[in-house]
């Protein structure tokens, strides 16, 4: 089975403290971007992948949390009504973007099984 994960990227081994730093930035800068067609490279790797999705969950709940257990203070002129819907339709803007990623990174793993699959036939 160990031939079958190394063949999509996977391996036992923890990232260490400097690819998780890596994929935190990627992954805040990633957010912070303003270009619609910004993406999130952190290879083929899915302990990276796996990480930058449970940095996302934690960032999301962290921030709707906090906007939960005080909407008054960050509701300015416009009405919380109107903050919920823009802050779901971001999300929901979000989480299809997100789709799209993870279809293209699985469009690309499935390119490299196929090389593989080749080379290992000559």
């Amino acid at each position: 089975s160990s031939g079958i994960n190394a063949e999509y990227g996977v391996t036992s081994e923890p990232l260490s403290d400097e690819e998780l730093l890596q994929c935190r930035e990627k992954v805040n800068k990633y957010i912070e971007a303003l270009d619609p067609e910004e993406r999130l490279n952190v290879d083929a790797d899915f302990r990276k992948i796996h990480f930058c999705f449970q940095y996302f969950k934690h960032l999301l709940k962290q921030n709707t949390g906090a906007r939960s257990s005080h909407p008054a203070s960050e509701a300015g002129s416009e009405p919380v009504s109107t903050q919920t819907e823009k802050e779901t339709q971001r999300l929901k803007d979000l989480v299809a973007q997100r789709d799209t990623e993870i279809n293209i990174l699985v469009n690309l793993l499935k390119k490299k099984k196929k090389k593989k699959k080749k080379k290992k036939k000559k």
